[in-house]
């Protein structure tokens, strides 16, 4: 193992999913204990506190902005290559069947495209569009494909849940450091000191939001699932799990492994 590839895992390892998950379960607890005990600490203590937590938040911001930027990346290049080579309309009788037994039939339109920066498949419920990698589409048997697309079609009939979530996870955040806030005055009668105040809220919100994305992607594979069968959407995921280096999950999805779990417990059920 050369020198370099050390550093790159450890690097890899630094920013990945589960490590950015724990720096944020561990801001978020610090603040709590002893974040809201601040004044009631000796003064020491509370030195030493406040230099391990500004160290904690600025290792929280770094691993965060690196996500948010390789996001934004990926994101811009995907639009630009979109404005250069459109996608390819996708149609055929067992998608339109699919689309009738999901009440989507005419709503909902089906597309392909080479984009190199476009992973998978994507469902846009803005445009009530799913665009699909043009490579998964010959490289996948057709009954997987309509899986994968029984998985992106659940996404539209379940938008309007999942917009409620993602609102009810951006509003308890404000209500957890608003009540902390109250805590710390009226029971404790100091302050909260406000690093403390808005690290603990940002670091629920990431935390909440990233917890709706999960609830939204397994209720996407059981709609997908009970539509199409669960057999078609463990094959994908087992494939795409043999093909992947680790198996950690993202911020917006879960690891492949538990998708799979989930969708076999609901195979044996049939």
């Amino acid at each position: 193992m050369s020198r370099f590839s050390l550093f790159k895992d450890f690097g890899d390892f630094i920013f990945s999913f589960k490590t950015r998950r724990v720096v944020l379960l561990v801001l978020l607890a610090t603040s709590l204990v002893p974040g809201a005990f601040f004044w009631l600490m000796p003064a020491m203590a509370r030195s030493w506190f406040f230099l391990i937590y500004v160290g904690l938040v600025t290792i929280g911001i770094v691993t965060q902005t690196m996500f948010l930027m390789e996001t934004a990346e990926s994101t811009i290049r995907t639009l630009l290559f979109g404005l250069r080579q459109k996608p390819v309309p996708f149609s055929n009788p067992e998608i339109d069947a699919l689309a009738k037994k999901m009440g989507l039939f005419g709503k909902v339109k089906v597309y392909t495209t080479n984009n190199p920066w476009f992973k998978g498949a994507y469902a846009n419920p803005l445009t009530s569009s799913v665009a699909l990698q043009a490579s998964w589409v010959t490289s996948y048997p057709k009954s997987e494909i309509i899986s994968i697309l029984g998985h992106e079609f659940a996404h539209l009939t379940s938008r309007r849940r999942f917009l409620v979530e993602l609102l009810v996870a951006s509003v308890l955040p404000y209500a957890f450091s608003l009540a902390l806030l109250t805590f710390t005055q009226v029971v404790l009668s100091t302050n909260l000191l406000l690093v403390v105040y808005y690290t603990a809220q940002v670091s629920m919100a990431l935390l909440l939001v990233s917890f709706v994305s999960w609830r939204n992607e397994y209720r996407a594979d059981m709609g997908g699932a009970k539509a199409t069968g669960p057999e078609g959407l463990i094959s994908v995921f087992e494939n795409e799990l043999a093909k992947s280096k680790r198996d950690d999950g993202s911020e917006t999805h879960p690891p492949l492994s538990k998708r799979i779990q989930r969708l076999l417990a609901l195979l044996k059920k049939e």
